[in-house]
Parts: structure tokens; C-alpha cells; sequence
């Protein structure tokens, strides 16, 4: 039999997240103005021979499942009361009414089976509307339960709950024009997005994404409702013979799914039903974001993880406009935490004895103890939750190194804080660790003050961010540290010969700049050194 895949978008439609209300052109990525029109009749079985085929091979492959796996339990379909549904891309959907024996001991639910005739095929579902109170419900306003999407393995693909034919989630209505029911969404300004319809004519059966917007309802009404549409035509929608019609002209601006495959689509949009207005409306007028955000989803197999990872970094997009998608998965952001949550392994200390070093004497130049092919940069896609001391500590890590806690006795030299200026005693004994550390090829994390305020009071409430310490030496401009800065994902900038902190031996002040974005966009330059954490052995 032909292949059959997961087309839920009556699901979709029912959930009500085309916020914008209309369907799209996936080659399109600029907003446009497009009328879609869907109509919808009854029709018996034998006025559309053409589902035959079809119809027969969904039948067949039920037939071949088991009574446990298989989905609708009893093949007696409704022939002479069927919808066909023609969708404005070419499709035609038809729902067919599934006829059961009702069975007092077991509760009541209600069945379609879905077909959707395609150019390249078919699709085949089961929607399946179980009443909370297991008892026959008398059109979608009577309807208080959980709607299932079902492929024909049984599994439930989507579910939603219902109350008296509302989703439970959303502020919506329903209207009935005919025997279409509409269910409208109401914004707090009194603005309506037709969001999908249901027609019941024929005991249950439904209907496809039927969507537009309306500005400004005044009023609901049998048969219709009143205010101005998108094309400011103030006129209800109204039956017409057996056909009822939805003409939608406005401009649409929702985000534009990348991905032809229904599965995905259908996951992508559930995605989208679950983003704030802002959010949604974020991606519309974003596409090359948006496009991003949903090959991350689709590669990430729409894990819980992935899709709150992914409405942070929108919410990180929406409040730093100046910055590309690109900049902010390969650059720290301004006021970001460090990370220094102290959580590290305790004991195996380097207690290794080492000479005082007397910072006024010649430096010895020691190129950097970490290979630039070795440089852990920013990656935020990579590392969703790490912050600069997480990537401090992975700089160290694939040396053979880690750090000890912020509190481990004699393991940090804090040699300035904001409050009280430079600790000269930690000062001193901060850089002769250094000098063993380097001469002996070993990397250093040291925390630096870029801004006023500190995400870390629980430390010294001071330091902004960690690097690492990789070298030292001599130039034109004075004594200096080389570090590597994690903070840009560009081994150019994270590893540039440029990133240096010199040594003031009038105010003891280490301070320099960094060639990162992150560092030269905010003018969080020059860094200052704050904090010197001894390194040990894995």
C-alpha cells in the first residue's frame, strides 16, 4: 500500500496555533497578501469513487494489525454521510463517521477516520473524542474531554483537552454559521483569529483549517458575526447552499515551517502553539531565525530540553536586537551568569612547593601552554546551559586540569575586589603561582571585573567573567598574562596574541583588554584581574 504519514493538521487547526491565521507558501519568506478559500459538503461514497482506492488499502492495512495495536477496533464506516473538505493547496480531506454498537459497561467515545487525497499520495489518521463523563455529546459545545490524533498503529500522536468545545489553554469562542462551527480566538483589544472549524452535520465529523482575522467584533451572532474582516468589509460569514465559505485576504506574518514532512511539520507547529504572542510574532518577522530554530528542533528530536532551550534563545534574540541569531550562539552576552556555582571535587591539591617570584624583575616570556587547536570556545547550540566557568573548566579539562572550590583553603588568591582594591599579600603570593603554574605548562582560570555589579555575591562580589591563563611575558607595552577568553567562539578572537593583562607595579592592578566581541561590542574592556584559582590534576 501506498506510504501513509501522520497528517494532523485538523489537530493544528484545532489547537489554534496559526496565530496569524492563514497557510503559506514554504518557498515564500516575505510577508504577502493571499486569499484562501476552503469549501466543504456532505457527500455519500459513492459520489467520490475517486477514495476508493484508498479507502480499500486503510482498510486492509487495519485488518492486518492486531486487536491491541491496531486503531479503530470495528471497520463499520458512515457511507452516506461523509465531509469532504477541499483545501485551498489542491488537497481534498474527507472525514468518515466510524459506526460503533454502544456498550453500556464501556465508556462512550466517538470516532473519524481521516483521508487526505494528495498529489503524491495519501495521509490516513483516526481523530478520536473521548468524553470526560463517557457519555454521547451532542455537537462541539457539549464537548468536555480529551480529542486524540492517532496514526493507524494506534498511537496517540496529539492530544488535547476540551472544555464545552474551548480549548482548556486557550481564549477562544465558537460561532456557528450553518452547521460550521468556528472557533475564534479574542484578543484582549476585541480583535478575532478564526483558528479552525468543526462541522457536525453529519453526527461529529470534522473539518479542516478553516482561518482568517477579524478587527474589532462587535458582536456574536446566529449566523455570523459583526465587524470588519481583514479586508475592512464589514459582513458576517454566511452559509451558501450546501457549501460554506471562508475567504481570508489579510497580509500574514507567521513563521514559515521549513520542512515538508507532516510528522515534523506537526511537531514544529505545537512548537509554535506553545510560544507567547511576542515570541510567535518574533519569529514571522524573522525567518532566517526561525529556520534556524526549527532544523535545531528537528535535529533534537523536539526533546522538553531542546524546545525550552530554544524559546530562551529567542527571548535572548527579542532583548539584544543589535545582535544576529549568529552572534549570540558564538558569543556571551552582557550580564550573563559565570557559572561559579563551587560545586568541584574536593582534596588532591597540588601542593607542590614553589619560589616567590618578584613581579619587578624581568618576565620570562612563556608562550601559551594550550595548542590554539585545543581552544574551547563559546558554542551556545553545543552547550545550552554552560557559562564562562563551565567553559573554563573544559579549557582545563582537555589539558588534564581542573580547579578546586572558590573556598578550599589556600587554593584561590583573591587579589582584588571592587570593594576594597588590591589585596597585596594575595597579590604577591597569586603571582608566584602563576610564574610555577606557566613554567611548568600548567593553565589557570582567573576571574576578571569588566562592569560595575557582579553576578557572583556568593563569592567575592566582583568578578564578571573567567578566562584562562596560558602564557606570559615582556612587550613594548609592559609585563603581561596572555589568556585565552571563552567568551567568543572565534579561536581568532578567544586565542588572539592580542589578549593580554598587564601588570601595574605602581597600583598592583592586572588589567588589559580582550579581542572578543563579547568584550569590544559592550565596552566591558579592559578586563581586571580579580581572582587567581589553583589548577590540580584530574
Amino acid at each position: 500500500m501506498k506510504q501513509m504519514k501522520n497528517y494532523l493538521f485538523l489537530f493544528i487547526a484545532l489547537l489554534g496555533i496559526l496565530f496569524s491565521g492563514c497557510e503559506k507558501d514554504l518557498d515564500d519568506l516575505t510577508p504577502v497578501r493571499q486569499e484562501n478559500k476552503y469549501k466543504v459538503r456532505n457527500v455519500t461514497l459513492k459520489m467520490i469513487p475517486q477514495i476508493e482506492e484508498e479507502l480499500d488499502s486503510v482498510k486492509e492495512f487495519l485488518k492486518t494489525k492486531s486487536i491491541q495495536n491496531r486503531t479503530i477496533y470495528d471497520f463499520n464506516l458512515n457511507e452516506e454521510q461523509i465531509k469532504e473538505l477541499q483545501l485551498a493547496n489542491g488537497d481534498v480531506n474527507y472525514s468518515f463517521i466510524v459506526e460503533k454498537q454502544l456498550d453500556e459497561n464501556i465508556p462512550y467515545y466517538f470516532e473519524n477516520l481521516e483521508i487526505t487525497l494528495k498529489d503524491s499520495g495519501y495521509d490516513a489518521y483516526v481523530l478520536k473524542w473521548i468524553p470526560a463523563d463517557g457519555n454521547v455529546f451532542g455537537g462541539l459545545d457539549k464537548f468536555t474531554g480529551e480529542l486524540q490524533y492517532q496514526d493507524l498503529d494506534g498511537r496517540i500522536l496529539q492530544s488535547v483537552q476540551m472544555f464545552e468545545g474551548l480549548l482548556t489553554q486557550s481564549k477562544q469562542i465558537t460561532q456557528t454559521v450553518g452547521c460550521i462551527h468556528y472557533v475564534i480566538h479574542i484578543d484582549t483589544e476585541g480583535n478575532g483569529t478564526i483558528m479552525s472549524s468543526y462541522d457536525d452535520c453529519g453526527g461529529g465529523g470534522s473539518g479542516g483549517p478553516n482561518t482568517g482575522t477579524i478587527s474589532g467584533i462587535n458582536s456574536i451572532e446566529n449566523g455570523g458575526f459583526s465587524g470588519t474582516n481583514s479586508n475592512n468589509n464589514s459582513q458576517p460569514h454566511s452559509s451558501n447552499g450546501q457549501y460554506y465559505y471562508l475567504t481570508y485576504n489579510g497580509p500574514s506574518y507567521g513563521p514559515i515551517i521549513p520542512t515538508t514532512d507532516e510528522v515534523e511539520r506537526v511537531k514544529c507547529q505545537a512548537f509554535l502553539n506553545s510560544l507567547s504572542t511576542s515570541q510567535y510574532n518574533f519569529l514571522g518577522s524573522n525567518q532566517d531565525v526561525s529556520n534556524q530554530i526549527f532544523s535545531y528542533l528537528i535535529e533534537n528530536w523536539f526533546t522538553s530540553n531542546s524546545k525550552n532551550f530554544m524559546k530562551e534563545l529567542i527571548d535572548l534574540c527579542m532583548n539584544n536586537p543589535t545582535l544576529t541569531l549568529d552572534d549570540i550562539l558564538n558569543n556571551k552576552i552582557k550580564n550573563e551568569p559565570t557559572g561559579d556555582l563551587d560545586n568541584n571535587i574536593e582534596g588532591d591539591f597540588d601542593n607542590t612547593t614553589y619560589s616567590d617570584f618578584n613581579p619587578q624583575q624581568t618576565w620570562s616570556n612563556i608562550p601559551s601552554v594550550i595548542p590554539i587547536g585545543n581552544f574551547v570556545g563559546w558554542n551556545r547550540l553545543a552547550h545550552p546551559n554552560w557559562q564562562c566557568m563551565e567553559y573554563s573548566k573544559e579549557q582545563l579539562r582537555v589539558m588534564g586540569y581542573k580547579i578546586s572550590n572558590y573556598s578550599s583553603t589556600g587554593q584561590t588568591f583573591q587579589i582584588y575586589t571592587a570593594q576594597n582594591g588590591v589585596n597585596n599579600t594575595a597579590l604577591a603570593n597569586g603571582l608566584s603561582y602563576l610564574k610555577y603554574a606557566l613554567s611548568n605548562g600548567i593553565p589557570v582560570i582567573v576571574g576578571i571585573d569588566n562592569h560595575s555589579g557582579s553576578p557572583n555575591p556568593g563569592t567575592d562580589n566582583t568578578t564578571d567573567h573567567f578566562i584562562v591563563i596560558v602564557g606570559m611575558g615582556t612587550d613594548a607595552t609592559g609585563k603581561y598574562f596572555q589568556f585565552y577568553d571563552n567568551a567568543s567562539g572565534d579561536p581568532l578572537q578567544g586565542t588572539s596574541i592580542s589578549n593580554k593583562l598587564y601588570y601595574n607595579s605602581t597600583t598592583g592592578i592586572i588589567s588589559g583588554s580582550s579581542m572578543t566581541n563579547y568584550a569590544i561590542d559592550n565596552n566591558l574592556n579592559p578586563y581586571k584581574l580579580t581572582m587567581i584559582r589553583k589548577s590540580k590534576l584530574l
